[in-house]
Formats: structure tokens, C-alpha cells, sequence
């Protein structure tokens, strides 16, 4: 929570439109997973200073209340590597998304758990882990 709280007095964490947090919010919170990890596994290799670019999105919370307006954001693009090996296109409990990556800068394999906001950090794990699991 600290993380969190002391970033966002420099990027957009969450949007104004949507329940869950930015590709930022996400880069923060896959950092401090990251530290986490690292105990366990000094050598792992983490992403550091991520190429953001501009974007937009319609916010879930827009859809729900019938706002059709975009908000500008800015969007960390997964790798071209990264293959997507199965997906149960499970909506919310039950889903199930496993990713490869051949050029992942560690060849170890990461299971994760997590709610929709967890997918946001899963475009920075597949970055690092050859597997990743959701």
C-alpha cells in the first residue's frame, strides 16, 4: 500500500473510469511482487524503467453507467514474444490464462492468483518468466 500511495503522487495508479489500476498502478505493484520473489530468487533478472506510451480506454465503470468517453492513459505493451498457450476465456472466477516466452530474461515459471487486476501485471511477469500461469 505504501508503494502505491507514494506513486501516485507521480503517475495515474487508477483510473477515474475503471475498477482496476493503470499499467502503472500494475508496474508498481509488479515491483513490489518482484521484491518479494527476489529473496527466494537473488538472481532473478527484474524489469527496470518499462517504455509507457500513450493510450486510452473506456473504463468499466464507464460502460456500467453508459459514458461513452475515453480516458487518456499511458500503456506498457507486452512483448512480441510472449504466446498466449491457453486461455479458458472464463470470465472472473474459474479463468485461466497460462503465457510463454522464449526470450523471457529468466527460464523459470511463476503461478500466479489474483482478481482482474492481477492480469495487468502480467504483461511485465511474461517479461521476466519463461511461463507464467494465471
Amino acid at each position: 500500500l505504501s508503494a502505491i500511495l507514494s506513486a501516485s503522487d507521480q503517475n495515474k495508479i487508477y483510473f477515474k473510469t475503471d475498477s482496476h489500476w493503470t499499467d502503472q498502478g500494475a508496474y508498481i505493484a509488479y515491483l513490489e511482487l518482484m521484491k518479494i520473489i527476489k529473496k527466494d530468487l537473488p538472481n532473478i533478472s527484474i524489469l527496470k524503467d518499462p517504455l509507457f506510451h500513450p493510450g486510452a480506454i473506456q473504463g468499466d465503470l464507464a460502460k456500467l453507467s453508459g459514458v461513452e468517453d475515453n480516458e487518456a492513459t499511458e500503456v506498457f505493451n507486452e512483448a512480441s514474444s510472449v504466446k498466449t498457450i491457453f486461455n479458458n476465456k472464463v470470465k472472473n472466477t474459474g479463468r485461466i490464462k497460462t503465457f510463454t516466452n522464449a526470450k523471457a530474461k529468466n527460464n523459470n515459471t511463476i503461478l500466479v492468483f489474483g482478481s482482474s487486476s492481477t492480469l495487468y501485471t502480467l504483461k511485465f511477469l511474461t517479461h521476466d518468466f519463461k511461463n507464467v500461469i494465471f
